[in-house]
């Protein structure tokens, strides 16, 4: 074994990475160390010449089939290909998508055996918006950390709710980063020291000034959004936050809170919540005629809000516009979307479309009668 491969070996174990892979990893490299070039001759390559027909296939049992589940890759968005959406939405037979195809077939499953036959879809939507961002695979898995009221969420430990597995860090992970399942949050800040800090939990306090201290003392500007409502079941208050932080964190809640002055500056907190996105995407989806609502339309709802931030907004100290912005924000997030879905074909193309046009024309007007008293 070369002293290169063991050293991405000894690296790959410090990081948690599974014996699988790492021996996958390493059959690989020495196959390129050895000059094979990865590519399959042709000649190498023979036709099936005889495969079973379903006659000849042993009848299903329903009792299986109910069981079953039916697991699809769908691809991802085919950009080096020079296209402009996903491969699964190309159409492939009399109009249909591949993912039209795909329903189908579990559709005709259910139909035939009574079964539930649960459809698992791998969206790439999302993968190719963390790949943008440089973040992927187990990379992608290490940098979001989820606690419940239990602790850390690892794999095959706590409550067997079915929410917590696509959240569940897998157990080699946690070990690896010194971490036991149930981990509460400040021994999960000390060790992993996370840049942001997301409350959803409705958890009153939960991050509490040890907690936020902890965090600021490893991160310069730490992203700290208490955003479970109604105020009262925020996780932390701004102006303690701030405090806290000596003014360096940057805060957004999910409901609305005054202005914090701290240092003798005013200090906008932004709402990061749906009314900003929910708005623009139910409107571009309409303006749009689209089939469905796609993560890549809510992605694009996401990119054009952070695009409506003001330079007298980032000087408030906002991470988000005003709600007074709403109107504004709304329409150019619904010009987004109504791209988006085009881009994703899930909407009809309309040629030399005035989307903005269309858009405002959309959106509703309230005008009322004025009333004199008698």
């Amino acid at each position: 074994m070369t002293d290169g491969l063991q050293a991405s070996i000894d690296k790959m174990r410090a990081e948690g990475v599974g014996d699988a892979a790492i021996e996958t990893f390493a059959h690989y490299y020495e196959q390129l160390r050895e000059g094979a070039s990865g590519m399959l001759p042709e000649s190498d390559i023979e036709p099936v010449e005889d495969l079973p027909t379903l006659d000849d296939l042993p009848d299903a049992d329903p009792a299986l089939v109910d069981r079953a589940v039916v697991l699809k890759l769908n691809g991802g968005l085919g950009t080096s290909m020079g296209m402009t959406k996903a491969k699964s939405l190309i159409e492939a037979k009399d109009g249909m998508t591949f993912l039209d195809i795909v329903v189908g077939q579990v559709l005709a499953l259910r139909e035939q055996f009574g079964a539930r036959v649960p459809l698992g879809v791998n969206m790439a939507f999302r993968h190719e918006a963390f790949a943008r961002a440089g973040l992927s695979g187990h990379d992608l898995t290490r940098a979001v950390a989820v606690l419940d009221s239990h602790g850390l969420v690892v794999e095959g430990e706590g409550p067997a709710e079915e929410y917590r597995r696509e959240l569940a860090w897998p157990l080699a992970l946690a070990q690896a980063s010194r971490l036991a399942p149930g981990r509460d949050l400040l021994t999960v800040v000390r060790a992993l020291h996370p840049t942001v800090l997301i409350g959803v939990s409705g958890a009153t306090g939960a991050f509490t000034a040890e907690v936020v201290r902890e965090m600021a003392g490893h991160v310069e500007r730490p992203l700290i959004f208490p955003l479970s409502n109604p105020t009262s079941q925020a996780e932390a208050r701004p102006e303690d936050v701030l405090r806290w932080t000596n003014g360096r964190a940057l805060v957004a809640t999910g409901s609305p809170f005054p202005t914090v002055v701290h240092a003798g500056r005013p200090r906008r907190i932004g709402q990061g919540n749906n009314a900003f996105i929910f708005p623009g995407v139910g409107l571009g989806a309409l303006v749009a005629e689209a089939r469905e609502v796609t993560e890549g339309m809510f992605r694009a709802a996401a990119e054009s809000l952070a695009d409506e931030l003001r330079p007298e907004d980032v000087e408030s100290g906002a991470l988000f516009p005003p709600i007074s912005a709403l109107r504004r924000v709304t329409a150019h997030i619904a010009e987004a979307v109504v791209r988006q879905a085009r881009a994703d074909g899930v909407a009809p193309e309309v040629p030399g479309d005035d989307v903005p046009g269309r858009v405002a024309q959309a959106m509703w007007e309230p005008h009322y009668i004025r009333l004199v008293p008698a």
